[in-house]
């Protein structure tokens, strides 16, 4: 029996949430220390701001997710790059933050731009629906990933 598409959508869309709680339960008292004494570039965001944008980005993370879930035999590509791009976003936070090493953090995240990339490419001509819920992640990964090439370069 196939699962719904709607109970697949939910499935991942928490997945998506406990590996965003974890990730800044992990990082928070890195933020609060290490962080803070890192030159920021002038278009560094407020820290308040990076939780509601996760949480958002995560929960239509969650539904491509479960869309590729529902489709992983039919696009195997497709779900492989998701779970490659995840493995991605979940270890920088680890590296950047814990490891407090903001030049792997920056090797991590063009693994992560380069396969979230190909995964909307690709989508977008298998799975359309599946780039667009992706695309404000992909603009944000690329934001996130130019702020943390320019505190690469400020330290």
């Amino acid at each position: 029996m196939r699962t719904p598409l709607f109970l697949s959508c939910i499935v991942w869309v928490l997945i998506c949430l406990v590996i965003s709680g974890f990730s800044g339960w992990v990082s928070a008292s890195h933020i609060a220390g290490w962080y803070q004494t890192l030159n920021q570039p002038s278009f560094s965001p407020p820290s308040w701001i990076f939780g509601p944008v996760w949480t958002l980005l995560y929960v239509t993370i969650g539904i491509a997710g479960g869309f590729l879930w529902q489709h992983r035999k039919k696009l195997p590509i497709l779900f492989s790059l998701f779970i490659l791009q995840l493995a991605f976003n979940f270890a920088w936070s680890f590296i950047f933050f814990v490891g407090e090493n903001v030049s792997w953090a920056l090797l991590d995240i063009l693994g992560l731009w380069i396969s979230l990339f190909f995964l909307i490419v690709i989508a977008m001509m298998k799975a359309r629906n599946i780039a667009w819920l992706l695309m404000p992640y992909f603009l944000w990964v690329s934001f996130a990933a130019v702020l943390n090439y320019a505190i690469w370069l400020l330290n």
